[in-house]
């Protein structure tokens, strides 16, 4: 349901994801609804719930879910009706989550209280790596949905109409709020897709949510997911106007915006949610610049940015990923030809991953060009903008107190060219935080947080001074990863068609089939080389080209016929 909230302005947005009920109380064992709140940097450390923290040291104007709001107890196979009801029931009701005391003490805070939004992910939809296979899909869609409207009533004092699950099929919605009170003429529009119930297999189906596999499921669908990604042999581009240095390119007849016809043929979002979403990111001839929204928050429940192919993304579709950011470009694009003054900010979000992280696309550009030999290329020198993301996963589960580190760390390190390469970002070893010279990013409980700074002009219609920064913060509510305060302008773009294709085939990107065949072209070379050489030795063999030898050869006999 696309709604539009007239009187709530948005200056501070809280999100994360990946909550699981039944963990808060055996690592929180502190918590409580205790209502001692005399102090509240003592009540945040005091109790661990991780709401207390979003309460209390980051006071949102609005929460968004990213995805896993609710975790089934069972982890064989499909979440039942019933046992997903129930856990959004305790959700709302248990004292020791510290969820519905996050939703009162917001009320109580502003004039309008606070909005709750978002999209749902694989373990709220009900089954692990499930897409459009899942049974029920209207139903688990309305459980959903009335979860959200249930928390937004609680958090907030405006009579908020229910969302109907038969208004469309899938849980994408639009929201549109105004932005900081000190800039009237801003505003902010946030865009939430549903990436699962349209969403087609992986290119080889992911293992992770069969029911024979409960315990090694991630791990298996982790190792088929690299496979995928490893072997995919990635299509050529040829694109005579592109001013990219990289030499890779892309049949004619698979870069249509709009085409499917990758050679998977799979899809991320059905038609439906793209006509929906192409509607909002397109602008007429009569739209007025100053109607447009400052501050665009996309959601995906999943990465769309990252080069790390072990966990489901974006990546794993590039067509599909392509057909996104082209849109979003386009969008850009237009509106900085229409006036190249315009400030204003395109921003994804993510969960789904277990850890927190920044992603830059100018950092994926980088190093494209440098693997293709292009050493002169440096981040400014990329001169078209980037495209960021922030992904915030894991409220009450993370990698850092999980088994799947051993494995995935690693991992982590070496598929790191995504990462926005932040200097100022904090090293905190205490909260293991894995931060060097090619990784940063934080491995423990987290949240993320939007602050949309205000314009110091004096007059109220110059919103360029506006400013976004973007947060990760550890469950004490500590900020951690950071992009500093930047101008709008500094989350705006306009790339070229090759610079997009680039960013959407990082992941999916057959990097060890690349090394194969540039081995095999290694062994041509030498190959080659081995029959020039023995040819040469088999040439040296014959008489013809050794005449000196048949001249020795005669030198006797011609010295007898002369005496």
């Amino acid at each position: 349901m696309d709604t539009v909230f007239e009187s709530i302005s948005i200056q501070t947005i809280a999100f994360g994801s990946c909550h699981k009920n039944s963990y808060v109380s055996s690592q929180d064992p502190s918590c409580s609804s205790s209502s001692d709140n005399s102090s509240a940097s003592s009540s945040v450390r005091s109790n661990g719930t991780i709401w207390h923290s979003i309460t209390h040291k980051t006071k949102p104007d609005l929460f968004l879910w990213l995805g896993d709001a609710v975790y089934s107890p069972n982890s064989k196979g499909i979440a039942s009706l019933d046992t997903l009801a129930k856990e959004y029931q305790t959700m709302l009701t248990d004292t020791r989550i510290g969820y519905t005391d996050f939703l009162h003490s917001m009320q109580s805070s502003t004039t309008a209280g606070m909005i709750i939004g978002g999209t749902w992910d694989d373990h709220d939809y009900g089954g692990n790596d499930y897409g459009k296979e899942m049974i029920e899909k209207i139903q688990r869609q309305g459980l959903f949905l009335k979860f959200l409207h249930n928390s937004t009533k609680l958090a907030s004092k405006l009579e908020v109409s229910s969302s109907s699950s038969s208004l469309r099929q899938g849980v994408y919605s639009a929201m549109t709020f105004h932005g900081p009170s000190s800039s009237s003429s801003s505003s902010i529009l946030v865009l939430s897709l549903d990436t699962r119930s349209g969403r087609d297999y992986h290119i080889i189906p992911s293992l992770g949510g069969n029911k024979y596999f409960p315990k090694l499921g991630s791990i298996i669908g982790s190792f088929t997911r690299w496979l995928t990604a490893a072997f995919y042999r990635v299509p050529l581009y040829s694109n005579a106007s592109s001013s990219s240095t990289s030499s890779r390119s892309i049949n004619t007849d698979e870069k249509s915006s709009g085409s499917n016809a990758s050679s998977s043929n799979r899809v991320m979002l059905d038609e439906e949610q793209w006509k929906w979403l192409e509607q909002y990111l397109s602008i007429s001839s009569s739209s007025s610049v100053e109607n447009l929204p400052s501050v665009i928050l996309i959601l995906s429940s999943i990465q769309v940015l990252t080069t790390n192919p072990l966990f489901e993304s974006w990546g794993h579709f590039p067509q599909e990923k392509l057909r996104l950011l082209r849109l979003v470009n386009d969008y850009s694009k237009t509106r900085k030809e229409r006036n190249t003054n315009d400030s204003f900010a395109i921003l994804f979000l993510s969960g789904d991953v277990h850890h927190g992280e920044i992603l830059d696309s100018s950092q994926i550009l980088l190093s494209s060009r440098t693997h293709h030999g292009d050493t002169t290329t440096t981040t400014s020198s990329i001169m078209n903008g980037r495209i960021m993301e922030v992904t915030s996963s894991g409220m009450t589960h993370s990698l850092s107190n999980s088994f799947h580190k051993i494995f995935v760390g690693p991992a982590l390190d070496i598929f790191s060219s995504h990462r926005y390469k932040a200097t100022n970002n904090k090293n905190n070893n205490k909260n293991r935080t894995r931060m060097n010279h090619t990784s940063f990013y934080f491995l423990g409980r987290n949240y993320g947080s939007i602050q949309i700074h205000g314009s110091s002009s004096t007059n109220p219609q110059d919103d360029d001074e506006l400013q976004l920064q973007i947060n990760i913060h550890n469950h004490h509510g500590d900020v951690i990863l950071t992009s500093m305060p930047q101008p709008l302008s500094f989350y705006s773009f306009n790339m070229t068609d090759q610079e997009l294709y680039d960013i959407a085939y990082s992941c999916l990107n057959g990097h060890v089939l690349n090394r194969i065949l540039q081995g095999m072209s290694y062994l041509h070379n030498i190959s080659v080389l081995l029959v020039v050489v023995f040819m040469g030795l088999v040439l040296w063999k014959r008489r013809e080209i050794r005449p000196w030898r048949r001249r020795k050869q005669l030198q006797p006999s011609t010295k007898t016929k002369s005496s």
